[in-house]
């Protein structure tokens, strides 16, 4: 991780930093913006080091607290302290990093985030467009309970022999907990289907009859 730089000002977030003076914006169509040489980058990286202490409210103190990055280009490393808490290399896709368990909850804790210009992924994104860098969409650090639900896959189909509608659901928590759950489904009219108690590692499924192809 770098230990110095040659600028250290206030920069906003989110935001390019080729608009706020560092850098130049680079326009592409079909070529790359460096030699072609995968999985090799250029020796010469411009690189951005974004740090700012923080602390917790006291109503956090038995929460997990999660930070999540929006859109950083190209590729970034996350620290708190002394700690790598860990890395992404696709620009546009949401990352989430559980801070937990490197948190001082009683000081201030210090957060530096290493934006890197080019990546090996940066390979994969070679569409025609502005090449911009930096944290370029929202940041947010959150409190959740210490189980909690992740996500959630639904999918749907029709009998279209029978107009017999086919529900299912799986669920995903984020230490494999089985949380209670309660489930309801609901017309476009706002009517209720169903109603359906269960635990999160049960996938559910209903078949609704007299669906509308």
């Amino acid at each position: 991780m770098p230990v110095t730089s040659s600028v250290d000002k206030p920069i906003k977030v989110p935001g390019c930093w080729e608009l706020m003076g560092y850098d130049a914006p680079q326009y592409l169509n079909i070529r790359y913006p460096f030699p072609v040489d995968p999985p090799n980058i250029p020796d010469e990286n411009p690189t951005g080091v974004y740090q700012r202490n923080f602390s917790l409210p006291k109503e956090w103190s038995d929460m997990r607290i999660i930070l999540t990055f929006l859109g950083v280009s190209s590729a970034f490393d996350v620290f708190l302290g002394d700690h790598h808490i860990g890395g992404n290399k696709g620009s546009h896709l949401t990352a989430e990093f559980d801070l937990t368990p490197f948190l001082d909850s009683t000081n201030e804790n210090l957060l530096k985030v290493v934006v890197y210009k080019w990546s090996d992924g940066a390979y994969l994104e070679d569409q025609d467009m502005w090449r911009f860098h930096g944290i370029f969409r929202d940041v947010n650090l959150t409190a959740r309970p210490q189980n909690y639900l992740l996500d959630v896959h639904i999918s749907a189909d029709l009998d279209y022999k029978h107009n017999i509608g086919q529900f299912s659901a799986k669920f995903f928590t984020n230490q494999y907990a089985a949380l209670p759950l309660k489930l309801s489904l609901c017309n476009p009219n706002g009517n209720l289907v169903f109603t359906r108690y269960q635990t999160s590692e049960k996938p559910c499924f209903e078949a609704i009859s007299n669906v509308l192809p």
